[in-house]
């Protein structure tokens, strides 16, 4: 009687250990799908696009501002090729896959400033380019945080035209 008796205290103990486990992991499972919903309000509310490419040049992730920018959903650029996406703007394209591969390569983080003529504008920008670094030290991925900064450079350069006919008209 004395042994089964141990033995109903051991699986009622091994039980609650058991049970103890399941709601502290339950718990854990919890806080991480809150902290990546926070995360992911975070990315999908700026305004800045943020992108994400593996080292095939495939998006990984594309926020939605970064979609809209090319007209395009992030359902339709995720697991896609730059080259699908970027096919209409050949010199950007081959910009932005060099500096995917040299971030890959020298694993350090780049910023640039870039303008680009599309059709029928011109589009002036600047981007953070990262490595993505896994928990052994090795670049995983390249993101990157691109601004569309027109509006703000045709301002600057309508206020130096005025500043220089001002110059001009005091001269």
């Amino acid at each position: 009687f004395n042994e089964m008796l141990a033995k109903l205290k051991l699986t009622t103990a091994s039980r609650n250990e058991l049970k103890k486990e399941i709601a502290e992991r339950e718990k854990v499972e919890s806080e991480l799908r809150k902290a990546e919903a926070r995360f992911r309000a975070i990315f999908e509310s700026t305004a800045d696009c943020i992108l994400v490419w593996d080292r095939d040049h495939n998006y990984m992730y594309a926020n939605q501002a970064a979609a809209t920018h090319i007209k395009k959903t992030p359902e339709e650029m995720i697991g896609k090729n730059i080259r699908e996406i970027l096919h209409h703007a050949p010199e950007f394209l081959e910009i932005w896959e060099k500096r995917i591969d040299d971030v890959f390569e020298t694993k350090q983080p780049v910023m640039v400033s870039d303008t680009i003529k599309l059709k029928f504008r011109q589009i002036h920008s600047e981007s953070a380019v990262s490595p993505l670094i896994d928990e052994n030290g090795e670049v995983f991925a390249v993101g990157a945080v691109y601004r569309d900064v027109t509006e703000r450079k045709l301002t600057e350069e309508a206020a130096f035209a005025s500043w220089q006919m001002l110059q001009e008209v005091l001269n």
